[in-house]
């Protein structure tokens, strides 16, 4: 139901989004995950972090993680899978999270864009952390396709027809 909600909203630029909707988008994008098992990229092949080692296929979150250690170095070794999906979800749930609209041309849905404070705790923070976290969510799969640091939300590259909710 949600997920048509955005669908419609992403159709109608003129409409902003009502406080109800905003909290449907936040309940739905903190329910969810990234996907399954996805063919890991031969350059991230082999990196370890957190007890994992990725090789040709991996769950999407297990990935995400790794290379957040590792190659971005914005959370700490030692991270669990489920520290760091909390961490995204406990931004989507923040106050400050902005959420945004877009569709990517080629793309056959839009993208909930969400821009918040970064509230990872210092101890699991890597040592090039940022003062932002964002978060994407892909209306097609109903899944989480990155989540990160940033340093703003001009950081991140948007779909052309991108606009903020409210």
């Amino acid at each position: 139901m949600t997920d048509k909600v955005i669908i419609e909203l992403h159709a109608n630029p003129g409409r902003r989004a009502s406080e109800a909707e905003i909290q449907a988008i936040r309940d739905r994008l903190t329910s969810v995950g990234f996907p399954e098992r996805v063919r890991i990229p031969l350059a991230s092949r082999g990196l370890s972090a957190s007890g994992y080692t990725l090789g040709r296929r991996e769950d999407s979150l297990i990935h995400h993680l790794v290379r957040r250690i590792v190659l971005d170095e914005q959370w700490t070794d030692g991270t669990t899978p489920e520290q760091y999906l909390a961490d995204l979800r406990a931004s989507i749930k923040d106050n400050s999270a902005r959420f945004g609209v877009g569709k990517p041309q080629g793309n056959s849905a839009p993208l909930v864009y969400v821009f918040a404070g970064n509230l990872v705790p210092q101890q699991r923070r890597g040592r090039r952390d940022d003062p932002f976290l964002f978060v994407l969510y892909g209306v097609a799969d109903g899944v989480i396709i990155t989540g990160h640091m940033v340093s703003g939300a001009d950081a991140v590259r948007k779909a052309d027809d991108f606009r903020w909710l409210r």
